[in-house]
C-alpha cells in the first residue's frame, strides 16, 4: 500500500525523521507489516495488518515528531547544563592544575581535621566531574 503524505512547509529535519515518526505511529497502534520505503513524501507500507491510513497522516507524523522534539530538546538542555556545572567545577577547582609534587604538598600541609576536610572536598568534588 502507497500513500503520500503533505510536507509542505516543514523543515529538513522534520521530514528526515518521517521514518521514525511512522514506524513509532504504527507501532503505538499495533499495526504491523513486513516492509516499509520511503520516496519523498510517498510512504509504502507492504502488508499492513490493519490500514496505516487510519493512523499515519500528515498531522500525526507531526504531531508525533513535535512531540520527540520538544522531549529532545528538553534533554539536551538538561544535559549541557549538568555538563556546564561539570565544565566550571573543573576549570575551577585548583586540583586541574596541580602537578604530583604539588598534590604532595598539599598533603603534607595539612594539619588538623579541618584542613584535611578542605583538601578531601577539593579533590572529591574534582574526581565527581571528572569522572561523574
Amino acid at each position: 500500500m502507497t500513500f503520500s503524505i503533505n510536507t509542505t512547509g516543514w523543515t529538513q529535519e522534520k521530514i528526515n525523521m518521517i521514518h521514525a515518526m511512522t514506524v513509532k505511529i504504527l507501532f503505538d497502534n499495533g499495526v504491523t507489516y513486513t516492509g516499509m520505503y520511503f520516496n519523498g513524501s510517498d510512504i509504502t507500507i507492504d502488508n499492513p495488518s490493519s490500514d496505516p491510513t487510519q493512523y499515519v497522516t500528515s498531522a500525526s507524523v507531526s504531531s508525533a515528531y513535535d512531540t520527540w522534539k520538544t522531549a529532545s530538546d528538553l534533554a539536551k538542555t538538561e544535559y549541557d547544563a549538568a555538563q556546564q556545572i561539570i565544565n566550571d567545577e573543573i576549570t575551577a577547582n585548583a586540583m586541574t592544575t596541580y602537578t604530583f609534587t604539588q598534590i604532595d604538598n598539599a598533603i603534607d600541609a595539612i594539619l588538623n581535621l579541618s584542613d584535611a576536610k578542605i583538601f578531601l572536598k577539593k579533590l572529591a568534588r574534582y574526581v565527581k566531574a571528572r569522572i561523574g
